[in-house]
């Protein structure tokens, strides 16, 4: 069986990037860092990203067919922790997915 802290870092160690996904149905919008995105097609030009289903947001995309990735860089990881973390009183609804 393997050790739960040897899994941690081992599972840390693979590469990733971390994203902000931005939602909009109708007048409706969200945003959540997003760290399970990958390329799927050239042609057409596709990508996976991958959403609780259970989410506000995954309904919206559902729902609009629609949704964006920024990309951010390796100093930008106090923006990804705005979206990972409830929104601060009187900020758009940001929720953590």
């Amino acid at each position: 069986m393997l050790d739960e802290q040897a899994k941690k870092i081992m599972l840390r160690k693979i590469p990733h990037g971390i994203y902000v996904c931005g939602v909009k149905d109708g007048d409706e919008v969200n945003g959540f860092t997003a760290s399970w995105v990958m390329q799927a097609s050239f042609k057409p030009p596709l990508v996976v990203n991958c959403v609780r289903q259970d989410s506000k947001s995954h309904a919206m995309i559902k729902a609009s067919a629609v949704f964006s990735l920024s990309i951010l860089e390796a100093g930008q990881k106090d923006l990804a922790q705005v979206f990972f973390s409830a929104p601060a009183p009187g900020w758009q609804q940001v929720c953590r997915d």
